[in-house]
């Protein structure tokens, strides 16, 4: 059981790197109906709100980008990632505590949504009121998402107790809070990106608006295939932040003009080879 459950996880974290992901940009297919169906799928198979995502995603991580106000870097974490970021003692141990906390990001982030849809403010900006039939998914998300594994519990084994259950479920959130971390951060919280400061005098970020996406991210394993497929092309993590609206399946070709151009305006564009080292510098 625990290995189908493991199993079953690395089916829904393609499903959020491909339907959910391309479906919030736009660039899957034409039509917005079936962009909100996509990302209906994340309330009811992860059990997270495709609206919180979407404002995250969509209103954040990709207009603010990497600087004060992203939720991927916020002040408070477990982990310190930036200078500005205040420094707290039990930093000093987050290489060996923060590999093992990511499993727990699936968990944090179900619990993290509750208070978010309440105050209205996942971060410093305040999302707009969830209408009647979002608020209607958001619900009925959570519930059906608690049941299923209820039920396959339940047709699994002939007694459970509530450890038991949550033992259960643990592979397949460890399983997909890994993967989508290591995924979606490595490209972003690491040394090789740059994390510029908001200018105190003028409000702005003083570097150029295309600049500050290729600057302030990594691509890797440009070079593999499976890569490439297992995490939805955001390997062409640059051209993605450039080209959010561009199906993953063109992101390869169009990261060959992003290369040449970069070095024709001599802006600085990571790209690494995926080696156990790579994962080691996140």
């Amino acid at each position: 059981f625990y290995l189908i459950s493991a199993a079953h996880c690395a089916m829904i974290s393609q499903y959020c790197l491909t339907a959910v992901h391309d479906g919030s940009h736009g660039a899957i297919g034409h039509n917005p109906a079936l962009w909100k169906l996509l990302l209906t799928g994340h309330d009811f198979f992860v059990g997270t709100s495709n609206v919180l995502w979407y404002f995250a995603a969509i209103t954040y991580h990709h207009i603010v980008d990497e600087f004060d106000a992203d939720l991927d870097t916020q002040d408070v974490e477990f982990r310190r990632t930036k200078e500005s970021q205040k420094y707290f003692e039990f930093y000093h141990f987050q290489s060996i505590d923060a590999p093992f906390l990511y499993v727990f990001l699936g968990c944090a982030v179900r619990l993290e949504e509750l208070v978010n849809y309440f105050t209205g403010r996942p971060g410093p900006l305040k999302v707009n009121p969830f209408t009647p039939s979002q608020r209607v998914i958001f619900w009925d998300g959570k519930v059906i998402f608690s049941q299923r594994f209820s039920w396959r519990s339940k047709y699994s084994f002939t007694s459970l107790s509530l450890l038991h259950l949550i033992l259960l479920h643990s592979p397949l959130s460890f399983t997909l809070s890994i993967i989508l971390a290591l995924i979606f951060q490595a490209t972003h919280v690491v040394d090789t990106a740059a994390f510029p400061q908001v200018n105190p005098k003028t409000g702005n970020i003083d570097v150029d608006w295309a600049r500050l996406q290729v600057e302030t991210a990594q691509d890797y394993g440009h070079d593999r295939a499976f890569t490439t497929f297992i995490s939805g092309s955001l390997n062409y993590q640059v051209v993605h932040h450039l080209f959010p609206y561009v199906a993953q399946e063109h992101l390869p070709a169009v990261a060959k003009i992003v290369r040449e151009t970069a070095k024709e305006y001599g802006v600085k564009y990571e790209i690494v080879c995926l080696n156990i080292h790579r994962v080691d510098k996140f």
